[in-house]
């Protein structure tokens, strides 16, 4: 196990430096300049010249890029162009959010997928499979934005059930953040619960198929019991490996759902500092974000072995 993990971290490293080239180069191509956003239109030459000093941009590119990657491999994430702020202060509160909101959409999507696929598998071909279809269908096609905004003109400005935006965190108010999450939650959880579903449903379609559901039924094993004590167990494996992507994704930060509804997560601080042309900022978010990724790939792989036993890691 310890030498299979070894393994993983050290393929992460490569990863790791392929994603720090090509963002730093990328940034650095694309139009603007943090002088002038800075500075703003009307600033001179001479004063965007001496800003450019300042923040260390009038040097060769892979001079910026060897300094940076120094920093960062110090621990040193730099501090943002825009107010001067530790880059690493910025991570630390935008973080807290968008994992909570990633926690609420996950259990949205296993709270939704799981009971539809169930339904569907153990009455397919009636009209619970065909209605569950349907709803897949109809979740899976409806943009994430388009939900966020029927959720809000309903439950907050029609019935004014739920406020309408905002973040409480959970380990302070649990009754307010729970208020706030479960809009975003859903908007950000029902395309993934769609997923899921069809997913899940055909795994579990496959697995009824194999010799060794005929044998329990076979040996006079309800329906029933086939479906939820052997097929259930060993189709989760490929859907843990969906769920571990989908959640890696949410880590990346949801932009349009944390602008919505006014969380301010890390796909907010990503996109506030890319119209800003904040390059530290941006790099270090997509660096730590790719991290997280990594890791929660590596743990969705270890979850592997408590699934099934048969499989072994070396």
């Amino acid at each position: 196990m310890l030498r299979y993990v070894g393994a993983r971290v050290l393929q992460a490293v490569p990863v790791l430096f392929l994603v720090s080239v090509l963002v730093f180069s990328i940034i650095h191509l694309t139009p603007g300049d943090p002088a002038t956003v800075l500075l703003g239109p009307n600033a001179l030459p001479d004063q965007i010249r001496q800003v450019r000093g300042e923040l260390g941009l009038d040097r060769p590119l892979p001079v910026q890029y060897a300094l940076w990657i120094g920093r960062v491999a110090r621990g040193d994430l730099g501090r943002s162009y825009l107010n001067g702020f530790p880059v690493v202060r910025l991570l630390e509160r935008a973080w807290p959010v968008t994992l909570s909101l990633a926690v609420g959409a996950l259990v949205v999507a296993l709270a939704l997928a799981v009971p539809l696929a169930l339904l569907a598998v153990r009455y397919r071909r009636t009209w619970l499979d065909h209605a569950a279809a349907t709803f897949v269908a109809v979740a899976y096609a409806t943009p994430t934005f388009w939900v966020a905004i029927l959720l809000v003109f309903v439950l907050s400005i029609r019935l004014r059930w739920l406020p309408p935006s905002g973040y409480a965190a959970p380990w302070e108010t649990p009754a307010d953040a729970a208020r706030l999450l479960l809009m975003p939650s859903i908007a950000l959880g029902l395309g993934v619960a769609a997923i899921l579903a069809r997913f899940l449903r055909a795994t579990l379609l496959e697995e009824l198929a194999r010799e060794y559901v005929r044998t329990a039924r076979a040996k006079g094993l309800g329906e029933r019991g086939v479906l939820f004590r052997h097929a259930a167990r060993n189709a989760l494996v490929p859907v843990v490996t969906v769920l571990g992507l989908q959640f890696g994704t949410f880590m990346g930060g949801a932009v349009l759902t944390e602008a919505i509804f006014g969380m301010p997560g890390i796909g907010r601080l990503l996109w506030n500092s890319v119209l800003s042309r904040d390059y530290t900022v941006i790099q270090a978010t997509v660096l730590v974000t790719t991290v997280v990724f990594v890791l929660v790939n590596l743990l969705t792989d270890l979850c592997y072995g408590l699934l099934d036993p048969r499989i072994r890691y070396g």
